[in-house]
């Protein structure tokens, strides 16, 4: 499964510009809770915001389209593709490295063609190999712009529906220890995501 953004294995992801807007606003979570006053709004709000997390988390997706920049170590060897953490990545704006004589160099927009997925983007150079690095972390920095679009509606509708329906668990689900009855993340949430869950990322 993917990884939130942050500090994974030689990878780090940063956010350079956010999304617009989350992928379901407070009213439409209201009108699936059938919430009717506003004494909740900013409890419901905190549980969009916990709900897109745990999707996108989830997914390794971006579900609104954002900046981002990840950190690598080296680029892969003998010419591999590099997976990038996020998806769907629509475009790769720019590729920096430090080279082996310790100077920073922007690798030329012709060089590395972008394959993307809805599950998996990847990188990879139109020459046989990467440019060498120098050794030592975070010496590679890669800025692309990922997610389904800039509007909630640009979003698969499936992944909508798992979003709301992780709301209403988490709205009537509030305690971490539930007397009875164990009540887990409903089943219908990861059967609407499976067909966007990765098998993580390298």
């Amino acid at each position: 499964r993917g990884f939130p953004l942050g500090t994974a294995m030689n990878y780090h992801v940063s956010v350079v510009t956010p999304p617009a807007a989350l992928p379901v606003t407070l009213a439409e979570a209201k009108a699936h809770l059938r919430v009717l006053h506003t004494t909740e709004d900013t409890l419901i709000d905190r549980l969009i915001k916990a709900a897109v997390a745990h999707v996108e988390s989830k997914c390794g997706a971006a579900l609104i389209t954002r900046t981002l920049r990840v950190l690598r170590d080296t680029f892969p060897a003998n010419g591999g593709a590099m997976v990038l953490p996020v998806a769907p990545v629509t475009t790769v704006s720019e590729i920096t490295y430090v080279d082996t004589a310790g100077a920073a160099q922007t690798l030329a927009g012709s060089a590395y063609v972008l394959a993307g997925g809805t599950v998996r983007s990847e990188v990879s150079p139109v020459a046989e190999t990467w440019p060498a690095t120098q050794r030592g972390r975070r010496q590679i920095a890669v800025t692309f712009t990922a997610g389904y679009g800039a509007a909630s509606t640009d979003m698969p509708e499936d992944m909508r529906a798992a979003l709301l329906l992780l709301i209403e668990h988490y709205y009537h689900h509030r305690s971490a220890v539930i007397e009875g009855t164990m009540s887990p993340t409903p089943l219908g949430v990861e059967a609407l995501l499976g067909p966007y869950m990765t098998t993580g990322w390298i």
